[in-house]
């Protein structure tokens, strides 16, 4: 009876902070954060060791720094040490990766504990998750830029990225070339106009100094 009383309060008090940060729009400050460009420094908050943060690692680019903030990620001290670990993460990176593997439910308090749901929505920086089951879904994940089943849908997204970036850094450097030619080509063609004039006028001249210079023999 303890057990489920206890229970209750823990749901009744995640259900009125989900009606929070709905009401009052926490999501908003992470959803207008623009998404990190290449180079990006990923600063990642899970424990160490973890099969979800290694499943990460082998998924991103090599391209990507990344640096471990480690953090306990189950049990009551969740709450303040991974609250830490993002408030430090945020200091030196430019992306921050919160990664937890499936585990019981029981566990993972932390993620709809206001303290933590805070800290991710007034993080400075974009904040991505990967917390629990592919099915599970908690409030950290409600306010963090973007949430994803996985840690490995993480990395592979983030090297998506990259892949898109390249091709779009290669667009524009290819369109920079042409714009250049064409810049190039166009001002080749004003000088060869101006040339041309200035030759037409000199021609000009010679003829009207050599009609003067006939009419002066009175011919």
């Amino acid at each position: 009876l303890v057990e489920s009383l206890r229970d209750s309060s823990s749901q009744e008090r995640v259900t009125e902070l989900a009606r929070r940060l709905k009401t009052e729009r926490w999501a908003i400050a992470q959803r207008q954060l623009e998404i990190p460009k290449i180079p990006c420094r990923n600063g990642v908050v899970s424990s160490d060791p973890s099969a979800g943060y290694s499943d990460f690692l082998r998924t991103i680019d090599d391209a990507f720094s990344v640096r471990l903030e480690p953090a306990v990620m189950s049990g009551a001290a969740a709450v303040g040490s991974v609250s830490r670990a993002i408030a430090a993460a945020s200091g030196r990176a430019d992306l921050v990766v919160v990664l937890r593997g499936g585990g019981a439910a029981s566990g993972m308090e932390w993620a709809n504990d206001e303290r933590v749901v805070r800290s991710v929505a007034g993080c400075p920086v974009p904040v991505w998750t990967a917390i629990g089951h592919a099915t599970d879904r908690h409030l950290i994940d409600e306010v963090a830029q973007r949430a994803y089943a996985t840690p490995s849908q993480v990395g592979s997204d983030h090297t998506r990225q990259l892949l898109i970036d390249s091709a779009q850094a290669e667009l524009a450097a290819a369109e920079g070339a042409r714009t250049m030619a064409v810049r190039e080509s166009a001002i080749q063609s004003r000088r060869a106009r101006r040339a041309q004039l200035i030759l037409a006028v000199f021609a000009l001249g010679v003829a009207l100094a050599a009609a003067v210079g006939w009419s002066g023999f009175g011919w």
